[in-house]
């Protein structure tokens, strides 16, 4: 994440790419002008950003600028779920001020995470590996089997037939 990124309520916009996103990174839309609106605005945050800056940035040829600039801010702040105005606040006759802070790296603890699940696993493969490489293991292929298959008696007098089933079991 970059450090120009910025956090506006559980939303992060990047100026530079003109991108918001969720939490989750998915992007949230926004139409072109509005975002040329949070765009104008996140270049000085926490600062008054005048009317006539936001409307010579946007609307060059001004006809119907001041109406459409009342609804970019209408949309901004419905997307950012701003009912209370506290993250775009109106300056009454002077303009608006994009309440933001550095957004904090999204997946900082999660890639530490992944990184060490990771590295974890490959050790543990790489052990087992060279265990199973080096002999360490043994396996029941290597070790001599003897099979006693059921087999019949000569006997004909019964005598020895116990002792054949039960060694043939």
């Amino acid at each position: 994440m970059k450090s120009t990124e910025l956090r506006l309520g559980t939303l992060v916009f990047d100026p530079e790419r003109g991108r918001l996103a969720d939490g989750d990174g998915m992007p949230v839309e926004l139409r072109h002008q509005a975002m040329e609106v949070l765009r104008t605005l996140a270049e000085r945050p926490n600062d008054l950003v005048g009317r006539d800056r936001l409307l010579d940035r946007v609307w060059q040829n001004r006809h119907g600028a001041e109406e459409g600039l009342i609804q970019c801010i209408a949309e901004i702040r419905r997307v950012l779920n701003d009912t209370d105005k506290t993250i775009v606040e109106t300056i009454p006759r002077k303009g608006y001020r994009l309440v933001a802070t550095p957004a904090k790296p999204r997946f900082g603890a999660a890639r530490i995470s992944l990184s060490l699940f990771v590295v974890a696993t490959l050790l543990l493969g790489t052990a087992l590996g060279w265990r199973v490489w080096t002999g360490g293991f043994e396996t029941s292929i290597s070790r001599p089997v003897v099979a006693v298959l059921p087999f019949e008696t000569r006997d004909t007098g019964g005598e020895t037939a116990p002792l054949a089933d039960a060694v043939s079991d």
